[in-house]
């Protein structure tokens, strides 16, 4: 999949088609193996002294499932339609597990070796726990929409899953995924989604959402909507009362907006294709929301495939487009408004070195502390940064048990 360049789903269902022997059970246990053991690409290849698919495969049965030597023998066992049997030098290695301990953070962290001076950068000591959190299997949180239903209902409604209320999110739910070949988690047949009661949304993107503190009357602007999942968010905030302004570059992207903000009951989007689309807001808009094109890092244990085919062009190509987009999108925002800067990155050069070029020649613009905005706009227990900042905020698995998330809150002045 690496090499070929193939996203997984699309080579899963490839591989579906030519082994129609396999059901649905068999496709979904191929799915999660084939993700926790891109997840533990390094680390099992370094167990394995072989980086092979079949290799990994068993290195992340023993590091990342934690099977026994015997169930693993148990799996690779050469019947029909099962792996070769284990041989001898397999087994010897997969004994010593030991033999990590001594290895660097992006081997047992399991993230690309260029990429270390970066992880050491945004975590310094932190790093290995960081990154071994954002090799884990992610939870499937939901945000309820609150136009249409409470939050109770939505508990009562998928109460079979075991679900909890988010910890942060007053609006958010969590339905816990186990490491190992338990079916995902699957919401959307739900009579309550069809209904727009509620979105499948992760914790942290629904927090940098409610950290805008969109309100009732306001003018928004939902600069790279998307798909629109925060879009619906700020609507929900501000009851369908003033606008957002839904935009984005790409007619492609935004597609998916029409149908979901039907489902939910939005009524006060305006969907804004193309940069010439927005001459109208020049100095108007309250708060510019800027889901900014990043390198996804912090969202790499969802489609861990994506982390090893990235490369240093790639991140060079995405910061140049974002001191672009934060450029552009600081022309619509009003004085006193709010320009708001969001990646799902955790990558220092994607986040806060951003902030600081854009700070350096916009005068006009003040960073306000996130702690602050948090006090106001969610209240609660203040966590704590992932980069120890009292200004920006950084989510993370390990810390906040939400996707990797960076938000900056800067005020126009003048």
């Amino acid at each position: 999949m690496i090499d070929r360049y193939q996203p997984v789903p699309i080579a899963i269902r490839e591989w579906a088609r030519n082994n129609r022997y396999a059901g649905s059970s068999d496709r979904n246990a191929i799915n999660n193996i084939v993700n926790a053991t891109l997840r533990k690409k390094n680390s099992s290849a370094m167990l394995m002294k072989d980086d092979s698919p079949r290799s990994l495969c068993i290195g992340m049965f023993r590091l990342l499932w934690g099977k026994s030597v015997e169930e693993i023998s148990d799996i690779f066992n050469g019947e029909i339609h099962s792996p070769d049997i284990l041989t001898e030098d397999e087994l010897l290695l997969i004994k010593d597990v030991v033999a990590l301990e001594d290895a660097p953070s992006w081997v047992r962290g399991d993230y690309p070796e260029w990429l270390d001076g970066e992880f050491q950068k945004t975590f310094g000591e932190d790093t290995l726990e960081q990154a071994v959190a954002l090799s884990s299997r992610p939870s499937l949180d939901i945000r309820v929409n609150t136009l249409k239903t409470k939050r109770d209902r939505v508990l009562k409604e998928l109460n079979k899953f075991n679900p909890e209320i988010t910890k942060y999110s007053v609006k958010g739910i969590r339905i816990k995924q186990k490491e190992g070949l338990d079916r995902s988690v699957k919401v959307e047949n739900s009579k309550f989604f069809i209904k727009g009661y509620f979105e499948v949304q992760n914790e942290g993107s629904q927090i940098v959402s409610l950290l805008s503190g969109a309100k009732p009357g306001m003018q928004v602007l939902d600069y790279c909507c998307g798909a629109g999942g925060k879009t619906a968010v700020f609507s929900t905030l501000m009851e369908n009362k003033g606008q957002v302004y839904s935009h984005d570059i790409s007619e492609a992207r935004v597609k998916p907006i029409y149908e979901r903000l039907k489902r939910l009951g939005i009524r006060n989007s305006q969907i804004r294709i193309g940069k010439d689309s927005l001459e109208d807001l020049t100095s108007h808009c309250d708060i510019v929301f800027i889901d900014s094109p990043c390198s996804g890092s912090g969202t790499w244990r969802r489609k861990p495939d994506t982390k090893w085919r990235f490369n240093k062009n790639t991140l060079d190509r995405i910061i140049e487009t974002q001191e672009n987009i934060l450029k552009e999108a600081s022309e619509y925002v009003a004085k006193d408004g709010l320009l708001i800067y969001v990646t799902c990155s955790v990558l220092d050069s994607e986040n806060s070195k951003q902030i600081e070029k854009f700070l350096s020649v916009n005068k006009n613009f003040n960073l306000l502390s996130w702690k602050d905005i948090w006090s106001k706009n969610i209240g609660g227990e203040l966590p704590i940064s992932a980069n120890k900042s009292d200004k920006t905020l950084l989510l993370t698995p390990k810390n906040h048990e939400t996707d990797g998330f960076f938000i900056a809150i800067m005020q126009k002045t003048i």
